[in-house]
């Protein structure tokens, strides 16, 4: 491990354990039920393997009765040459650990309902580089699409309609976008209040250099916001009652029907069609 990297925004004492035991997970990755222990301390309850990206783990880690997701990215070796050297390239422009960390702040502070995160770790370990992005679980059980697809009670789908279009109201008058703003990345968590709705997979809230470009025609600048939202796909119903509330001064059908034609453009056909082979290879395994 070479020059490891530590950005945190909390200074509390007792996060310290945390930061150490993901600086020995990122040495490990492959291992890490190396780390249990019987002393007080972080402890992984649970692990998963993201096999739609390389070498992405989730590790669920208790301490102090809070319960922690440890993020690792790393090269572990068992996906293709293509996969693997596209997070290779990427790993070295930005770690996807720094890029999930500071998105995480963005939306912090835009006061947009998002995971809560704790510190980022990077460092090279050989030629590659890795990260660990360190943030709290948020106690929910399901996804937005999974939430809406339940067949809620009109009242609950209004009021997920309204905090939906809330967060991309936010977004819109920021100068951020959040590239991979879809339903299945915004989980809902119940409390004693009734839910809410949480932003994760922080790793693309970018810059929108367009939204500085005041010259654009009004028409064009439409179709970037809808553009923006091109990755939220509720069905017709609910595309209608959402649009309503995210442009109330818009005529919602023709801009329902503008979203539509923009959801549809792919704008990477190849990465696409690759991730539907993978889906119907899935399927019949």
């Amino acid at each position: 491990m070479a020059g490891l990297q530590i950005e945190t925004c909390s200074n509390q004492a007792d996060q310290q354990p945390l930061i150490d035991f993901g600086a020995r997970l990122l040495a490990h990755p492959e291992d890490p039920e190396q780390l249990a222990s019987d002393t007080p301390g972080p402890q992984i309850t649970k692990s998963l393997n993201k096999v739609l990206r390389a070498g992405h783990q989730l590790h669920f880690v208790s301490y102090q009765g809070q319960e922690y997701i440890f993020k690792v990215f790393a090269d572990l070796g068992q996906h293709g040459l293509g996969r693997r050297l596209d997070f290779f390239i990427k790993s070295w422009l930005q770690n996807p650990a720094q890029r999930s960390y500071h998105g995480a702040l963005r939306l912090q502070q835009l006061e947009i309902p998002a995971i809560q995160p704790i510190a980022c770790l990077n460092g090279r370990f050989g030629l590659h580089r890795r990260g660990l992005f360190i943030y709290k679980s948020v106690a929910a059980q399901q996804s937005l699409k999974t939430w809406l697809e339940g067949s809620p009670t009109p009242e609950v789908t209004e009021a997920s309609l309204e905090q939906l279009a809330c967060i991309t109201r936010a977004l819109e008058a920021s100068s951020y976008h959040f590239a991979d703003l879809k339903m299945s990345n915004i989980l809902v968590e119940e409390n004693s209040e009734g839910f809410r709705l949480v932003l994760i997979d922080t790793d693309d809230v970018i810059l929108s250099h367009s939204k500085h470009w005041p010259w654009l025609p009004a028409k064009l600048q439409k179709a970037i916001k809808l553009w923006n939202l091109r990755r939220l796909k509720p069905n017709h119903e609910l595309s209608l009652r959402f649009m309503a509330k995210h442009w109330p001064e818009e005529d919602t059908e023709s801009a329902v029907n503008s979203w539509y034609t923009l959801r549809n453009i792919q704008a990477n056909p190849l990465k696409w069609m690759k991730r539907k082979l993978r889906k119907r290879h899935a399927k019949k395994s």
